[in-house]
């Protein structure tokens, strides 16, 4: 019999324990013996495979949770809306309608020298209208396609180089005129005439007209008859 601490030979045979100091200490519970420790291990070895398999066990019973893409990735972040406040109702201006166009004189009506005067008469009126109103219509009713001075009046008045509309006046008073018959229908009249800018301003609810500047000018004005009536063909300053 040999010892299976020690592998020596045991004293007495039948005694269980090997009289070496090994044998001795594994008697007391000292150092286990090596058939012990093989048990110990191969115990600890099946313990920890029963935990695994059942932390595994428990693992694959365990629900899985739903994976979710991080936040930002593959979307595109929402644009806050911005709310605006609502803007103030537009407040109507109200603008008084124009005055109407002057009223063609009496003579205008007439085919001789006294209506190729009225003419340019009424003309001069139109003008100071279509600068107080930027209507610009009846001016261009009265003149002929080859005006070119009336073309452009009209260009300023009514395009808006010239923007008056009732703040300031234009007045033309005619003092003297005379006119040339050319005995084919056509006539050069020539108008003496004030020319005046007024301002006007508001004083206790009531409008008052301020002179600005006044000039004499002398108008020449190259006035045709025609089917439908009178038409101004030219205007020049002399």
């Amino acid at each position: 019999m040999t010892c299976t601490a020690c592998n020596g030979p045991r004293s007495r045979p039948r005694t269980p324990a090997c009289p070496c100091p090994r044998a001795r200490a594994d008697a007391r519970g000292g150092r286990p013996s090596r058939r012990r420790r093989r048990a110990l291990a191969l115990g600890a070895t099946l313990a920890t495979v029963l935990v695994l398999g059942g932390c595994a066990s428990q693992a694959a019973d365990r629900p899985q949770a739903a994976r979710t893409a991080p936040q930002g990735a593959g979307t595109r972040t929402p644009v806050p809306t911005v709310s605006r406040r609502p803007s103030a109702a537009p407040v109507e201006e109200t603008v008084a309608a124009p005055a109407p166009a002057p009223a063609p004189p009496a003579d205008l009506a007439r085919t001789d020298v006294d209506g190729a005067i009225a003419a340019g008469v009424h003309l001069l009126a139109l003008l100071d209208h279509a600068y107080a109103s930027g209507d610009t219509a009846p001016l261009l009713a009265l003149s002929g396609p080859g005006c070119g001075w009336c073309r452009s009046m009209a260009d300023q008045l009514g395009g808006g180089t010239v923007v008056s509309r009732g703040s300031s006046l234009l007045v033309h008073t005619p003092t003297s005129a005379t006119a040339q018959d050319n005995a084919d229908g056509t006539y050069v009249v020539e108008l003496t005439t004030d020319e005046s800018y007024l301002s006007s301003r508001e004083v206790d609810g009531v409008a008052v007209l301020d002179l600005v500047s006044a000039q004499t000018y002398v108008f020449a004005f190259s006035v045709a008859r025609t089917a439908t009536g009178w038409q101004v063909d030219g205007v020049a300053l002399r």
